[in-house]
């Protein structure tokens, strides 16, 4: 959620227009238990949220993270002429079935252990493990992120998290990697290498696409902006000029 984003937020405010959105079923937006959270759907929310901005006929620089980067490449797909770039961290982009997927969907379709997992002793547990820095503030940045979310139900927050990498190995996924390679805009990629939950997506991009540009985040695991929110800051720097 936008909650992820606030020490790039704080140091990009004063050059430049920054909106962050919060995914249906996230952060501050309404989290309805019978809805069909797909990247198809939620392209359609980042086009009405950039619509609503009043940038319907502006160029836009799209910086997205995890399962925030399909609707990205999706409304990119549909909308070339308004896309300025589109910078990649460590972003779901192929129907890949990682060791760690499979071993989330075993915990997580396990009854008991879900539940611990996904509460909120289990969700600061998540982004912490998957997280290397030792910063003091790390914690409370976690607990921040998770403000809103982690007291929603059980069964939705399920929902929400793996329903569209379920659906998307279906259909969206297929296809992802060749529309983004074919879009005729400008393309970074950040990587994270000690992330075990996208790492492999990334990499397989980078080896696919020699001639994007590649950032790397030493020591840093899935969760970019709260792992080295300095780091990032300053390759976002050079990227946004």
């Amino acid at each position: 959620n936008g909650r992820l984003w606030k020490e790039q937020v704080a140091a990009y405010s004063t050059s430049h227009t920054v909106l962050t959105l919060d995914w249906l079923g996230f952060g501050k937006s309404d989290k309805p238990e019978r809805f069909s959270y797909t990247f198809s759907s939620q392209k359609e929310q980042l086009d009405a949220v950039i619509r609503a901005a009043g940038w319907g006929e502006e160029k836009v620089s799209l910086i997205v993270h995890d399962i925030g980067g399909p609707p990205a490449i999706l409304w990119a797909h549909e909308h070339p002429t308004q896309v300025k770039r589109l910078v990649l961290l460590n972003t779901v982009l192929y129907p890949l079935k990682t060791p760690m997927d499979a071993m989330s969907e075993l915990l997580f379709s396990t009854p008991g252990i879900s539940h611990l997992l996904l509460s909120p002793f289990g969700l600061r547990y998540i982004l912490k493990s998957n997280t290397r820095s030792k910063r003091p503030l790390l914690g409370s940045r976690i607990r921040e992120v998770l403000t809103d979310f982690q007291h929603t139900s059980i069964s939705h927050k399920r929902n929400s998290i793996h329903h569209p990498m379920s659906e998307g190995r279906k259909q969206e996924l297929l296809t992802l990697a060749k529309l983004l390679k074919a879009l005729p805009l400008e393309k970074h990629l950040i990587i994270a290498k000690e992330d075990p939950l996208c790492y492999a997506h990334i990499h397989k991009l980078s080896l696919e696409n020699p001639d994007v540009p590649t950032h790397y985040i030493q020591k840093c695991g899935h969760y970019m902006p709260l792992d080295r929110p300095g780091e990032l800051t300053k390759i976002l720097e050079r990227i946004l000029g």
